[in-house]
């Protein structure tokens, strides 16, 4: 149901402009709408559109929180899929070490 995934990106983009001008580009729920509009086109296989969505927040979220943090990995993470999908694997696998290194050390090795 192509229609449920337009209505969501179309609703998705406009809190992203309402947080934006609210919150500014950089405020953490501006990233986290950034996150949620990248899946959104992740989703329909818009891989252009959703790594320079995800390029974005992650440059911004390890700016913010550094590359430990869990919202910097998950958005690392997401980026490695859409490159994984888009067959670029050898970005993507070095994309998830990061994230497997990064969570190993946040969260412990088990």
């Amino acid at each position: 149901r192509m229609g449920d995934f337009d209505k969501s990106i179309e609703l998705s983009q406009r809190a992203l402009r309402g947080r934006e001008k609210l919150f500014g580009k950089s405020h953490q729920d501006t990233l986290r709408t950034i996150n949620n509009l990248a899946m959104a086109y992740y989703s329909i296989g818009d891989y252009s559109e959703a790594s320079a969505l995800y390029e974005r927040a992650l440059e911004a979220w390890t700016g913010q929180l550094g590359w430990k943090h869990t919202n910097t990995l998950m958005t690392c993470n997401g980026l490695a899929g859409v490159y994984f999908s888009s067959g670029e694997y050898e970005r993507s696998i070095e994309l998830y070490e990061l994230v497997v290194k990064g969570f190993t050390v946040t969260l412990g090795p088990n």
